[in-house]
This record gives structure tokens, C-alpha cells and sequence, in this order.
């Protein structure tokens, strides 16, 4: 059986601490701080590889952060095995009551990589990500009209102007209200850029849904968008945000670990 070395990296923009660990041994050696470049990275591997017996296998391990799955694909790339790690899972790093710095979180990485002592984070299908990276598209322009929404409460507000209270809102009722106030020509120019920008984005989200709901039935999603759409409420591009955030659902024994 080959052995292991496992090395804890804590990954940042522009730098990658580095700590390696041998459980075996229960030792650490290499640790260094590096710019965050693939040929460093490499060079600091095959500078392990010739010091050990060969057929050693190295194990890489990070953080699950806002640089998302790119450093993964790099080291699986260069042929290494990867794994990325939930941060709240990882008890020595929870357990360290020693001022934190990217050297001890490194090593704290490497010693929790070696003796398992995490779970690993599910890692998309590069067609899961970009999915993902369109129905994210969506949610963004829906915070984009909602906003919109609320500037031209807020513009209609301040002109004096008071929508029936605890009639529903952004009803055809409510837009038709809208237009027919009585407002200087400055003014009523103003609020029709905006309800014309606002449909302008609804006319895009019911593009990008029709989108989503396409994709939904590829061979990969569409059983499972189906049966989700089965509940109440869940229409197929809700599904699919499910889905795509999710992954892999059999990752999951009991509804407990997956609320």
C-alpha cells in the first residue's frame, strides 16, 4: 500500500500556505507561504516526491471558500488527488484556541486531512457549475427588480402619491394606477424610464426561466426536476436552483442531515 503525505493549504487570492504532514510519522515538514501560481505549486510537489520513496502519494486539502472549485481543478489537474473541506466540520481548526494565522490553519488543514476529521464538500460537474453560474444569473436580476420596485415606491411616495392601503402592489390594477397619475411632464418622464426598465427585466426573467426549464430536461435533470415539481410551489426552475446547490442528494441518509 502506498503511503500518504497530506498537505494542508490555506488558499487566498494571491498566496497559498503550505503544510505537509505524515501521519505515520506524525510530522510536519515543507510548511512555506507561495503566490498563488499552478508552477509554484507544482514545484513545491515534485520537490516532495524526490525526497520520498517513490510511489508516495500526495493528498491535498482546503478550505471551502469564496474561490469556489478553481484550485481543485488545478491540483487534480497536475494528476494529485484533491479534497475540499466544509469549515465547519473541521474540529481542529474549531478546537485551536492559538491566535490563527495561515501557517497554523495550514497545519491544522494537513492534520485534519490526515486523521479525517472533517467532511468534504460535494464538488459539481463543470456542467452543474455553469448551470448553476446561469440560474444565479436569474436570482441577481430578480434582486435587480426588486429594488427597481422599491425605488419607484419610494420615487411615488415622495410626490405625494399613496397606493390604496392594503390593496396588493405590482398588480395590473396597481401598474395601471401607476400610469395614469397626474405628474409634471419631468416627472411622469422619470417614472415611465422606470416602469420601462422594470419590464424590461421582467421580459429577461421570464427569458432566462423558459431557459432554465429548457435545461431542466436534459437527461442528466429531468427526472429529478420532475419530481420535485411535483410539490406545491416548486415550478421546474426552482427545481433546478435546488439541484444545482444541492448535487448530489445521496450524500444525504435522513432528512435531518439534509435540513
Amino acid at each position: 500500500m502506498a503511503s500518504l503525505l497530506f498537505i494542508g493549504c490555506d488558499v487566498h487570492s494571491k498566496t497559498i500556505s503550505l503544510d505537509t504532514f505524515d501521519r505515520n510519522s506524525n510530522t510536519h515538514s515543507h510548511q512555506t507561504k507561495i503566490n498563488n501560481d499552478t508552477r509554484l505549486i507544482w514545484k513545491y510537489a515534485k520537490k516532495i516526491e524526490s525526497e520520498v520513496e517513490p510511489g508516495t502519494k500526495l493528498v491535498f486539502g482546503y478550505e471551502a471558500g469564496c474561490l469556489g472549485f478553481s484550485f481543485y481543478e488545478r491540483i487534480t489537474k497536475m494528476g494529485f488527488e484533491c479534497r475540499i473541506m466544509a469549515p465547519t466540520t473541521i474540529r481542529l481548526a474549531q478546537t485551536d484556541r492559538v491566535r490563527k494565522t495561515d501557517r497554523r490553519d495550514a497545519k491544522s488543514l494537513a492534520e485534519a486531512l490526515a486523521y479525517d476529521t472533517y467532511r468534504s464538500v460535494y464538488v459539481p460537474t463543470q456542467e452543474d457549475q455553469e448551470v448553476r453560474s446561469f440560474i444565479r444569473l436569474r436570482e441577481d436580476t430578480q434582486e435587480t427588480v426588486k429594488r427597481f420596485k422599491q425605488q419607484i415606491n419610494s420615487f411615488v411616495m415622495k410626490l405625494g402619491y399613496t397606493f390604496d392601503e392594503g390593496k396588493t402592489k405590482w398588480t395590473i390594477k396597481h401598474r395601471d394606477w401607476l400610469k395614469s397619475l397626474e405628474l409634471s411632464p419631468m416627472n411622469r418622464e422619470v417614472l415611465d424610464e422606470y416602469l420601462i426598465t422594470l419590464e424590461e427585466l421582467e421580459t429577461k426573467i421570464a427569458r432566462y426561466d423558459e431557459r432554465i426549464t429548457e435545461m431542466s430536461k436534459q437527461e442528466n435533470y429531468n427526472e429529478l426536476a420532475s419530481s420535485l415539481s411535483c410539490f406545491k410551489g416548486v415550478t421546474r426552475p426552482i427545481a433546478m436552483r435546488i439541484i444545482t446547490e444541492i448535487g448530489d442528494f445521496n450524500r444525504f441518509a435522513t432528512a435531518g442531515e439534509f435540513a
